[in-house]
Parts: structure tokens; sequence; C-alpha cells
């Protein structure tokens, strides 16, 4: 799902023990008090702490002199409760994933305003991305965003099974837009997901265009909204080459003929790939404590 505006967003704290370990606070964007970081500088002006959201949007940052050791680290938690945060070790993201596998260009499938290729930027990646987006509005936002970047190549087109002219339902709030149309409960789910226009867009397949736009080591991340089987099934060839793959996988599908959860995974392992890292994406509006969909990374296997 892209333009999570409203997802969960954390503090990272990088740093700040002699072993390198990662502290973070987790919490709901608008639920962050005010003053929440001086009363955390005040509370204890540990070295190397820096405050960022999941996407890698960059809040505030502390500085300072002073060892996270273990006594430390209860006080923080102890502290973050009181004033409605959580502490808990930072887990490892796609950027420092990417940045690991020596990655000199990213594939950014359904790329919506950008805000994928916004967030491997602040996660430190700095070398080539490609970035599709079909609906041309959308397109037009993301165009602007990437101007400035010269290592940004940006392509109004979608990516499908096959290369041709399709159709594309464009939702009342444009991360919802799928190929695809829309199960009753997306329309439960949120009302941005209604239809409110079809737009005829350009589809290419990955195969044919990432030959000539590939880097030495390659990784494709696919957000399209339900149309994920039929962008893998127009990259058969790539996926031999590509050293990982993002993909949102449902657990309950706002698609209509799409794959499930286990059918992902299965098609992922039967390509060689192994799930590498999980990302809470959505949950439900009725049952806040069950899982819609999460982007899940994957990795060649050994």
């Amino acid at each position: 799902m892209k333009g999570r505006a409203s997802t969960p967003c954390g503090a990272i704290w990088p740093g700040g023990s002699a072993s390198g370990a990662m502290h973070q606070i987790v919490a709901d964007r608008h639920g962050m008090a005010r003053g929440t970081s001086q009363e955390i500088k005040g509370f204890c002006s540990a070295s190397d702490i820096s405050i960022r959201c999941h996407d890698g949007t960059a809040l505030r940052a502390i500085s300072g002199d002073i060892e996270l050791n273990a006594q430390l680290e209860r006080k923080l938690k102890t502290f973050a409760r009181r004033i409605g945060l959580e502490l808990s070790r930072a887990r490892p993201t796609v950027a420092s994933l990417i940045l690991s596998r020596q990655v000199d260009c990213v594939f950014d499938a359904g790329a919506h305003r950008g805000e994928f290729a916004q967030s491997l930027r602040a996660g430190g990646y700095a070398a080539r991305i490609v970035s599709f987006e079909p609906v041309l509005s959308t397109f037009e936002i993301l165009k602007l965003n990437a101007a400035s970047d010269g290592r940004w190549v940006v392509n109004n087109y979608a990516l499908g099974a096959a290369s041709g002219v399709g159709s594309i339902n464009v939702a009342a709030r444009t991360e919802f837009s799928s190929i695809l149309p829309t199960t009753t409960y997306a329309d439960e789910y949120h009302p941005g997901a209604s239809v409110v226009r079809e737009e005829k867009v350009k589809i290419e397949r990955f195969d044919d265009v990432y030959p000539k736009l590939k880097g030495s080591r390659n990784f494709l991340k696919v957000d399209a909204q339900g149309f994920e089987p039929s962008v893998l099934k127009g990259a058969e060839a790539a996926l031999n080459d590509l050293v990982g793959v993002q993909l949102e996988l449902p657990c309950t599908n706002l698609y209509a003929n799409s794959w499930s959860f286990a059918e992902g995974i299965a098609f992922m392992a039967a390509k060689g790939f192994a799930l590498a890292q999980t990302t809470p994406v959505l949950f439900s509006v009725e049952d806040p404590q069950r899982l819609v969909d999460l982007d899940c990374v994957f990795v060649k296997s050994k």
C-alpha cells in the first residue's frame, strides 16, 4: 500500500552502546506528545540518538555521550511507557538489506508518488532507482518528486504479464488504485478504496524493459494492489538475476482474482527466494489486532 500517512511511525535510536545496539520507539505519528524529544533529551543525553519514522523520514536528533547500558535501557522503557510510547530493539530495514547486498539499481513497480524511493534515500541508498507508475495524475506528482534526483528515473506505465493497453480502476485514494477490481471487503474497509473512474494505461513486461535498465546488482519492489502475480509472470527471466524482491502480500484480499499470502510465499520459494523481512502495512478497521496485508522482502536462497 502506497502513501501510508496513517501508519505507525518509529523513533529509531541507532548506536548509543559499546556494542552498537539499536533502540526504537514505536508510536502512532499523531500520538507523539509535543516536546517528547526535549523530555527524552533531558532524561538521557544518549550518544548518537536520532528519531525517525519507519519510512526513513527524520523527525529530530539528540546527541550526547552516555552509554545505553542495560540499566539505562530499562529506565528509558519505563519513561517511554509513561508518555504512551513503547521502546524496543530496532529491526533491519529494506534499505539496510539493499545496502548490505551492494545493490546498484532498484526497480520500483507501483511507485505512487515515490514514497518507497524516498524512504530508500532517507535510509542511505544513493544509487539508481527506476520507478513505474501508471496513473497519470499520480505520475505527475512522482515526476516532480524525482525531478531534483539525477539517479531516479520515472516511467508512466504499468508492468504486467503481457505488453499492451489495459484499464486501471482509479480509487478516491489513489494508493488503492488497481488494474484488478476491489472486493466487497475493500469497499467496507476504507471509503477511499471506492473507484471514481477508469483510466487506460500502457502495460509493459518487466522482462522486456529490464535488460535495458538494469545495473550489476538489482532489486525489485512490487506494490501493484493485487496485480503482483501478473507483474511477476512478466518477470520470469529477470527473477533469475535479481538479488532481492519486495512484495505486498495479503492476509485478507482487498482485490479480486489475486493470490493469497501462502501462494505468494510458495511462488517466491519456487523461484529460489527465501523470506528475509516482513513489515505490517494495514490492520483491520473492525479488529485492529488483525493484519490485512504486509510487505515481504525476499532474498535469493543459498
